[in-house]
């Protein structure tokens, strides 16, 4: 786990315990990832990738802002799938254009 300066902790403020950042991770059915999940996001990391932790009284906690990291950084390269389909790609539309092409070239 990295370790951070005096300077970098002032600045964080408030820390929490590693199993309450669930929150910051919902899931569509109205849940959130699992404790475990967390745990292992910031032993092991996703994609090279850990989530920040710091030991304060024998407890493993970790910051918002180094949550608001993790969630950055494995995003990095990824796209919103909405936001790449333009309204006139979407399925119907794409048929719409088969079709006349179809009628246009005799089929």
């Amino acid at each position: 786990m990295p370790t951070a300066g005096r300077d970098e902790l002032e600045q964080l403020g408030h820390f929490f315990a590693l199993k309450d950042a669930c929150r910051f991770f919902p899931r569509p059915n109205g849940g959130h990832v699992s404790v475990k999940s967390i745990f292992r996001w910031a032993h092991t990391g996703v994609r090279g990738v850990k989530l920040r932790t710091i030991r304060l009284g024998g407890q493993v906690c970790t910051a918002e802002s180094w949550v608001r990291e993790f969630i950055q950084a494995m995003n990095v390269g990824r796209v919103d799938v909405g936001s790449e389909i333009a309204p006139s790609t979407r399925e119907s539309d794409r048929r719409a254009c088969v079709n006349s092409e179809l009628d246009e070239a005799g089929f």
